[in-house]
């Protein structure tokens, strides 16, 4: 290890769960100094300052003279971190300060109630993963906790999903990416892999079926289409997928995220909660019962297994919850 290395300068909260150190072929990343149980706190920190423009909005220079003027406003100490980390690249290289502010953040809630980004010295410090174990809940303000999705291993390396990925394959997210990630669902040739990137293409198709519109091809340009079936797909752009096959899709995009190892706590917490208002839509009688049963299983495959009883019905209340959905969308 350097023993000169900018990071080394980076003071870790009291019994933190982890330390920093170099990772193969990625750099520097946080490894576990013991056992983190699933659930554990890893790290609470807050931010070093926010870049207070809306996310969809792009971060370039034009905005250099309002991270210039957030830095002037922090101590010494936190002035040399910031410096610290631009500086840790090899071969020389300085980024600007915008480059580096962006190399840096992560997503908090604004001093007006909106997303924004925020620059965190050690949250960013976090390697990326296609299938990570550990992540930051839904921001609420500018102090960030991660914690863990799975169990890890002491000396494993803390790792974190950097964008939303689940319904890209290894080709589109390296694309998003930018970088070669050599995770479990990205090392070619493991059975692991191939299967995960026939979950991930079916996780694809699924969401098309849900929202209508297909990530990958918006993102990287017109390609096969994920979808052959042009009734099924006139009838998921027009936004007119009964209630019930919704349900059966987000089951099993749910089901399929367990077994790539998606689905953790937060994400079924979230996702039980959507899915026992999704089964309240229903108004004919047979299928509100099965769904309310479907949802009152113990497991997300117990819970497939249930609803796929009605998938494909059609329901009362389908005309109206469609009708909401385009008009929530801007379907005409």
């Amino acid at each position: 290890m350097d023993s000169s290395h900018p990071y080394l300068q980076f003071r870790l909260p009291n019994n933190a769960p982890f330390e920093l150190r170099p990772s193969p072929g990625k750099g520097w990343g946080a490894f576990a100094t013991r056992p983190i149980k699933k659930g554990d706190i890893i790290l609470k920190e807050s931010v070093l300052f926010l870049i207070d423009v809306p996310l969809d909005m792009p971060v370039t220079s034009l905005v250099e003279p309002d991270i210039t003027r957030a830095i002037a406003k922090l101590h010494r100490r936190q002035k040399q971190l910031f410096e610290a980390v631009r500086k840790s690249h090899k071969k020389g290289y300085v980024p600007t300060i915008v480059e580096t502010s962006l190399n840096n953040c992560l997503v908090v809630t604004g001093p007006s109630g909106s997303p924004c980004r925020g620059v965190f010295l050690l949250q960013s410090r976090f390697n990326h993963s296609c299938v990570a174990n550990s992540k930051v809940p839904m921001p609420d303000g500018t102090v960030l906790t991660r914690v863990a999705t799975k169990d890890i291993a002491a000396d494993e390396e803390t790792t974190n999903c950097y964008l939303s990925l689940e319904g890209m394959t290894r080709q589109y997210r390296h694309g998003l990416l930018g970088f070669v990630c050599d995770c479990a669902a990205c090392e070619l040739g493991t059975p692991f892999q191939q299967a995960s990137e026939m979950r991930r293409q079916l996780i694809r198709g699924l969401q098309f079926l849900l929202f209508g519109v297909d990530n990958a091809a918006r993102v990287f340009g017109s390609r096969a289409p994920v979808l052959t079936d042009t009734k099924l797909k006139r009838a998921a752009e027009k936004c007119e997928i009964p209630i019930a096959s919704r349900v059966v899709y987000e089951l099993l995009i749910i089901v399929l995220g367990e077994y790539d190892g998606l689905t953790d706590t937060l994400v079924g917490e979230l996702a039980e909660a959507a899915m026992s208002h999704m089964v309240t839509w229903f108004k004919t009688p047979g299928n509100a019962k099965i769904g309310k049963l479907a949802m009152a299983q113990k497991t997300w495959t117990e819970k497939l297994a249930v609803a796929l009883g009605i998938f494909g019905r059609r329901d009362a209340a389908d005309d109206s919850v469609n009708l909401q959905l385009r008009k929530s969308r801007g379907i005409q």
